[in-house]
């Protein structure tokens, strides 16, 4: 029989001439309607709608023999889960607890590899891209407190790798899982819708509850609030307005009026010790609804409604929001010419004052670039005005904002124009502005005279904006000290003491001297007085990181304990004040209680090998261990770094390497 001839193969179509494509986009495939495989498609495009495609995904391919002896050992780790653990209930339990620690990890893993074509390092000026909880990446530049915490998480990370082989009692889980899981990140909402409630809009509090909550933000008669640091317009002129309006005027035709009043409202509850949050979102949604489109129409009337709205986002843990509000105010007075001396009124000149000042502090925190440059500004400073508050509080702060510019732009820079190791002249002459800013001040601003009863919430909030100032400027040195003390107690090495420790002792006092201010500011709060604002608690957790560093400066000195009870006395008040719903607070608690809980343990760990005498590692060793790789220097120092929760694994070289670079780290 004679065998048929085979089958002719299909003649291969080129893919310009083909009907369909291989895949399709998921609109498409859902509609079952034909797609082009462009992106986006043809279909989407016409229709507005997003065009997404499936993910691609790996197959592999295993012998029959493997796939049933994985099976097997299944079966076998599950009846061994289920006799360790009996209830079903504690098993899922578990499971889920280990299935998100492996995703956390997946993460810091993935957003590592992403990052590996840029390292942060490459960044000269010292900034970084951190991600947020929501996995968006955002630049950070060097003067932000957020790249310097995430030093500190690098500096924790490589310490604790080390001391999980030195010391058996080294609670690892506790600490590791704390700091390994957030370096590179930091912490904002920005990346998160703000839930903000259904409202009635025309809805008004009661008359006499507005004139409670906008009282602080106006100018009082009452000679102890006369020091004002910002001018948020007529604010008290609102509220006569809306409830007692004029014969024949319509409030409802004035719309940015009511924006105004409830951004104001809104700000005024976050700094209230009776308000609730609730009602602080539901001020926004209405000064939302009121604003409308602010991009496309906007008036001189505009600019305290961004500067008020900017403030409360600043409060809510979303500092990239209120750092574009803040731009928008101060876009609005620089198009209207409030930052020129022709035809600029004494309020026009403290709003813009106000608006530079916060420009300046958000820049600070974020190392961004300012709004505009100091020579592109020719308005005089505020003086006195019938009408008006004195000037003097103003005046100071946009002083002190514009020394703290300045330093910011000569010691870490913008654009590359820094240094991660800033040069010492800089900071030396920051020092010396600071200084003789602080000389000048009058007498009625001089906190030595007062006490805290008539101590103004403005008066202890600009003195902690001077003391942090100093943090900044000096914080860079200081974490060097820090880093080299820790280094010198595993490494012997020759004792280098800093050529300039001034600069070590003024960042402490700083920090010191901030935290007894915070205590002053919780003291003098009343039922009726303001409470603490988003920038004090700001201030007092920066200041508590740089006390509890220094405790591994002098661990056995008076000023170490000293700086305990300071930092502990900080995270119960920030504490205390995440219990109201502040999430920037419950965000700083946890993070300072968990860097407390890590230096307790180093200072366990020095005070237990220092008593045992331990033999420490030779820098020559250290200098030639990946070279020699002998026998003799692993038994010395066997340390099986694996990696930690969160971050990247760590190679002894590794770990041996960042000791030495903290020992021969410029000196100052």
């Amino acid at each position: 029989m004679e065998r048929l001839p085979p089958n002719r193969r299909r003649h291969k179509v080129p893919a310009e001439r083909r009907k369909r494509v291989a895949k399709a986009c998921d609109a498409c495939h859902i509609r079952r309607i034909k797609c082009n495989g462009q992106k986006p498609c043809a279909t989407c495009q016409a229709s507005s709608r997003e065009c997404d495609y499936p993910s691609p995904q790996e197959r592999i391919s295993i012998s029959r023999p493997i796939f049933d002896s994985m099976m097997r050992s299944e079966k076998l780790l599950r009846s061994c889960l289920a006799t360790l653990v009996p209830s079903p209930q504690a098993r899922l339990q578990l499971i889920e607890k280990v299935r998100e620690n492996e995703a956390s990890v997946r993460m810091v893993e993935e957003t590592a590899t992403a990052s590996a074509d840029f390292d942060s390092e490459d960044l000269i000026d010292g900034g970084r891209f951190l991600s947020d909880p929501d996995g968006q990446s955002r630049f950070i530049g060097g003067a932000s407190g957020a790249a310097f915490l995430d030093q500190i998480r690098q500096f924790v990370i490589c310490i604790s790798a080390f001391l999980r082989e030195v010391d058996e009692g080294y609670q690892r889980v506790l600490i590791d899982e704390a700091f390994g899981n957030l370096l590179g990140m930091y912490q904002t909402h920005d990346s998160r819708l703000l839930e903000l409630p259904q409202v009635d809009p025309y809805h008004l509090p009661p008359c006499e509850e507005a004139k409670r909550l906008l009282l602080p933000l106006c100018t009082s008669s009452n000679t102890n609030d006369q020091i004002k640091i910002y001018f948020w317009g007529p604010i008290i002129e609102l509220v006569q307005e809306i409830y007692y309006p004029a014969p024949g005027t319509d409030r409802r035709l004035d719309p940015i009026t009511l924006a105004t009043f409830n951004a104001a409202l809104a700000f005024a509850t976050q700094q209230d010790t009776i308000a609730t949050p609730e009602s602080g979102r539901e001020y926004y949604a209405r000064a939302t609804i009121f604003l409308g489109r602010p991009l496309e129409a906007t008036t001189k009337r505009h600019i305290t409604c961004f500067l008020l709205l900017g403030c409360y986002l600043f409060g809510e843990h979303r500092r990239d929001g209120a750092y574009s509000y803040i731009r928008m105010a101060g876009h609005l007075a620089v198009t209207y010419g409030f930052h020129q001396s022709q035809a600029t009124g004494e309020g026009q000149k403290r709003l813009f004052w106000t608006i530079y000042a916060l420009d300046r502090s958000l820049s600070g925190l974020l190392g961004r670039p300012p709004m505009m440059n100091d020579e592109d500004i020719s308005v005089a400073l505020p003086v006195a005005s019938p009408g008006l508050p004195d000037p003097d509080g103003l005046r100071l702060h946009a002083e002190l904002a514009k020394i703290v510019g300045q330093a910011v732009e000569r010691i870490y820079g913008y654009g590359g124009r820094g240094s991660r190791t800033p040069e010492l002249t800089n900071i030396l002459d920051s020092l010396d502005a600071l200084e003789k800013w602080k000389d000048n001040l009058p007498q009625s601003f001089d906190l030595s005279a007062c006490s805290i009863s008539t101590s103004s919430r403005d008066l202890l909030s600009l003195h902690m904006t001077y003391n942090h100032a100093i943090l900044i400027v000096t914080r860079q040195p200081f974490l060097l000290a820090v880093r080299r003390k820790v280094a010198q107690s595993f490494v012997n090495s020759d004792e280098r003491t800093l050529a300039n420790e001034a600069l070590i002792n003024q960042c402490s006092a700083a920090a010191e001297r901030n935290t007894q201010l915070f205590c002053q500011l919780l003291e003098a709060n009343t039922a009726d007085a303001m409470y603490a604002s988003t920038i004090d608690y700001h201030h007092a957790f920066n200041a508590a990181l740089i006390l509890d560093l220094a405790r591994l400066l002098n661990p056995n000195g008076m000023t170490a304990l000293q700086s305990k009870v300071q930092v502990q006395f900080t995270i119960t008040m920030l504490e205390k004040a995440s219990q109201r719903g502040s999430a920037y607070t419950e965000d700083c608690s946890s993070v300072l209680t968990n860097l407390h809980r890590f230096i307790e343990e180093l200072l366990r760990v020095l005070s237990r090998l220092g008593d045992l005498k331990t033999v420490k590692v030779t820098e020559r060793q250290l200098l030639a261990f990946d070279a020699m790789n002998s026998d003799d220097l692993e038994d010395q120092v066997d340390v099986q770094v694996t990696s930690i929760t969160g971050a990247l694994p760590m190679a002894q070289s590794d770990i041996f390497g960042e000791f030495m670079s903290w020992l021969d780290e410029a000196i100052l």
